[in-house]
């Protein structure tokens, strides 16, 4: 017998699997199947709406009728958008049928697409709308979900949640009527509606973010968020978790005044107490312990069970602690379907300030008539004297320091006359100790970068330049979960840096910054008699706070004593907490 089929997706090693009634099967040779002929341009969008003069990711690809990618297509398409809100632009670099290309809206509109054509087939977007993110009348977004916000919702056993609407009917216009509504569940994916209301389920468990932006006929917009908690209905915490610290102040360092307690309180999807169920716990700052319910390091978190009410009590300790600032204390599940979280502000920390940068520095012949100074932490103004602050040259002759004006932890030093760095070395010494450079608090400047008080200085301008090139910097771990509960390979609580370079370095310099490029941590090790050594991160800023869950990025340079630098080597490591804020909250 004889029989015609269809295949519409084009797939490598395919078969064709047979049977009978009655009994009996059988399986092909394997076969690819390859995508027919062109027949039409896909665009891909990443949002249904965007901000005028921004550039936005576009993705083009050339497809069969059945959207299979045509591989070997190389032609060359024009795109840009139908209402004229951008200029056109051609693509002609395809690889496996697909390109990218940034295209900028330089106007607004509403329900403007995308058109794309290559001169024989061609493709259409789907509608979005290029909008003005800042306006003198601008409509005023909310959000909510079934009515609440946040909510709590629990999974079925069919592995879904009930339909939740998600509201933007509380949304008010501004110079003009609202036109359109977009919608994102938590999952990053944009509907675009001219109804304020959509409805949507979730399928995994955890905490998701909604948004909606609302835009008005004038292409003026507005951004409004809400969120949802979702868990499974078996009896497990979920939604919001109330913690409450029992003091707003705390001291660092004393055992009187250090410690307090921390209450927390914890129910299930459907709203009843969570009873003798798991809650994560940590700290930004200080220790946690047991109180009257027990604190256990379960080698994945710290922990705590509730009581019959969904309660518990622990302890927060700062008896042992050397950093002051805000206290953040989180539980929650590590799932993410529960969270909360209360501060606690702690003062008179014991930990010693450090010169972070100075311009200039190293070899240098510049011709300059101030010296910046950056500090770890804000500095007292009324410490830097001008018999606390030197600059001299190698001839003995000092240059005069007219002022030293400091705006928290930034310190500028103007000179009474330019200073030519090409004809000789200048040190600049900034004095520690006694009548010293020291912070609020008191805490002496760390010169020397060992813990202690020491005067610093730092030799630049016309000298030799001894920097030594890096050879590599791994890492123990590219992730760690710095909670405070001692645990192995990812949930160390410390990253562990193998510092290597061409001979042996005055000092090792480590900057760890986040995301967006900024330097949260700055340390200097001294070198030791070799040309190796290891460097340890425990997950804290220099105010020794711990930093916030995201990817870091540590640069490390084998310096001189003068700050000069050749090539330097980085790792990437992920701060990855099990108990945070819903994702876009941190």
């Amino acid at each position: 017998a004889t029989t015609d089929l269809s295949f519409t997706l084009a797939w490598d090693d395919d078969e064709v699997a047979v049977s009978h009634a009655a009994g009996g099967s059988g399986v092909s040779s394997t076969f690819d199947v390859v995508a027919g002929e062109l027949d039409h341009l896909v665009i891909g969008l990443t949002s249904t709406w965007f901000y005028v003069d921004e550039a936005q990711v576009v993705t083009l690809t050339a497809t069969d009728v059945y959207g299979n990618p045509i591989e070997d297509y190389q032609g060359s398409v024009t795109v840009g958008s139908a209402s004229g809100l951008s200029g056109e632009v051609e693509v002609d670099s395809f690889d496996a049928g697909t390109a990218t290309v940034d295209l900028t809206f330089t106007d607004v509109g509403l329900a403007d697409t995308l058109e794309a054509d290559d001169s024989e087939v061609s493709g259409v977007s789907d509608a979005y709308d290029v909008v003005e993110s800042v306006c003198g009348q601008a409509p005023e977004a909310a959000l909510s979900a079934n009515t609440q916000d946040p909510l709590t919702v629990c999974r079925g056993s069919g592995g879904s949640t009930s339909a939740v609407t998600l509201s933007a009917s509380s949304s008010t216009s501004g110079g003009s009527a609202l036109a359109s509504f977009h919608f994102d569940d938590g999952n990053g994916d944009w509907t675009r509606t001219s109804s304020d209301e959509l409805d949507t389920t979730w399928n995994e468990v955890g905490a998701f973010v909604a948004r909606v932006l609302v835009v008005d006929q004038d292409a003026c917009s507005d951004e409004a968020a809400a969120t949802i908690y979702v868990a499974d209905d078996d009896g497990s915490v979920a939604g919001p978790v109330d913690v409450t610290v029992a003091d707003t102040e705390l001291v660092a360092g004393s055992s009187t005044h250090g410690d307090t307690t921390v209450s927390l309180s914890a129910s299930d999807c459907r709203g009843d107490p969570a009873q003798a169920q798991t809650l994560h716990l940590r700290s930004d700052l200080g220790l946690l312990g047991s109180a009257s319910s027990t604190v256990s390091a379960s080698g994945s978190g710290l922990t705590v069970a509730t009581d019959s009410a969904g309660e518990a009590e622990v302890a927060l300790s700062m008896a042992s602690e050397t950093g002051d600032g805000e206290a953040e204390v989180h539980a929650g599940t590590a799932s993410g379907g529960a969270y909360g979280s209360d501060e606690v502000t702690v003062t008179g920390g014991s930990r010693l300030p450090i010169v972070t940068w100075v311009d200039p520095y190293g070899q240098a012949d510049d011709v300059v008539d101030a010296i910046e100074v950056s500090f770890s932490e804000a500095m007292r103004s009324a410490s830097f004297t001008t018999s606390v602050l030197t600059l001299e040259g190698d001839d003995g002759v000092a240059v005069q320091i007219l002022t030293g004006t400091l705006s928290q932890a930034e310190l500028t030093l103007t000179l009474d006359e330019e200073v030519d760095l090409s004809s000789q070395a200048y040190t600049l010494t900034i004095e520690s100790g006694g009548s010293g450079a020291h912070d609020p608090s008191g805490n002496c400047l760390d010169g020397l970068y060992d813990e202690s008080c020491g005067d610093f200085e730092l030799r630049f301008g016309d000298v030799d330049d001894d920097a030594i090139d890096m050879q590599s910097c791994s890492a123990d771990l590219i992730r760690f979960r710095p909670d405070g509960d001692e645990g192995a390979d990812e949930e160390s609580d410390s990253v562990e840096l193998a510092l290597v370079a061409d001979d042996i370095p005055a000092w090792w310099e480590v900057w760890v910054s986040d995301k967006d490029g900024e330097v949260v941590f700055l340390d200097r090790q001294s070198g030791t008699s070799a040309a190796s050594d290891t460097w340890v991160w425990d997950g804290r800023g220099n105010d020794g706070v711990t930093v916030q869950n995201g990817a870091y990025t540590l640069q490390v340079a084998a310096i001189d004593a003068s700050w000069n630098a050749r090539d330097t080597c980085e790792v990437i490591v992920d701060v990855d907490n099990h108990v945070r804020p819903p994702p876009g909250a941190e």
